[in-house]
């Protein structure tokens, strides 16, 4: 986990920031909602991330000669799953 933020704070493209964020926080409710007391950051993997497209947002902008051209926002959805790999660390202790 700590390889792919690292990566990610890295990274020079700009939708490295806000997947980051989105790691960042699907990591802290993992460990905040599971039992806390026995998961630890080394324990979390993300097993999966998604982005699909979202709505777009149609504006106007003006152009010459009284005409109008359409800008289309898009936007998208993120997802990530983060899941604990308590068990498999475990049976490596062991």
């Amino acid at each position: 986990m700590n390889e792919a933020l690292n990566i990610l704070h890295f990274s020079p493209a700009a939708a490295s920031t806000p997947i980051e964020k989105t790691v960042r926080s699907a990591m802290a409710n993992l460990l905040e909602n599971e039992d806390a007391d026995r998961l630890v950051e080394e324990d979390v993997i993300i097993s999966d991330i998604q982005v699909n497209e979202g709505p777009t947002y149609k504006r106007l902008r003006a152009r010459a000669m009284g005409r109008a051209f359409r800008v289309r926002k898009r936007t998208c959805h993120v997802t990530v799953i983060v899941t604990a790999d308590v068990e498999e660390n475990a049976e490596a202790t062991a």
